[in-house]
C-alpha cells in the first residue's frame, strides 16, 4: 500500500497554512507532481529544486513568511530532501517515498 498521500495530508494538516492558487481552463484532469522539487526553497524564477513563489505563499514558520513572488532559499523554507522519519527540524522538505518519488513535506516541529 502506498502511504505517500495520507502521510503528506496528515503533515500538511498539522502545520500552519500554506496556500496555493492555480487556475485550470481545460476540464481534463491535471497531474501536479513534485518530482523536481528537492526542498531548495522558493523563488519567482525558481532554480532547479525550488518551487515558484508566484504560485505559493507560506506563513507561520520561525524564519518568517513567504509572500507571493518572494524569495526564501534557506532555513525553514529550504530544509532539503529527506526520507520519511529522518527529520530533526521543522520546515519545508522534499520527502522521498520508498518507490523513489518526491512529495512536498511540511514538518511543524523537529
Amino acid at each position: 500500500m502506498n502511504f505517500k498521500w495520507p502521510v503528506m495530508l496528515l503533515l500538511v494538516g498539522l502545520a500552519d497554512p500554506a496556500n496555493a492558487d492555480l487556475s485550470f481552463s481545460d476540464p481534463d484532469p491535471v497531474a501536479i507532481t513534485f518530482d523536481g522539487f528537492t526542498g531548495s526553497g522558493f523563488s519567482p524564477q525558481p532554480s532547479a529544486g525550488q518551487l515558484d513563489s508566484d504560485n505559493w505563499i507560506v506563513s507561520g514558520l520561525s524564519d518568517g513568511s513567504l509572500t507571493w513572488g518572494g524569495t526564501q532559499d534557506s532555513g525553514d523554507f529550504a530544509r532539503g530532501s529527506r526520507t520519511f522519519g529522518a527529520i530533526t527540524q521543522g520546515g519545508i522538505y522534499s520527502f522521498t517515498d520508498s518507490p523513489g518519488g518526491n512529495c512536498l513535506g511540511v514538518q511543524p516541529t523537529g
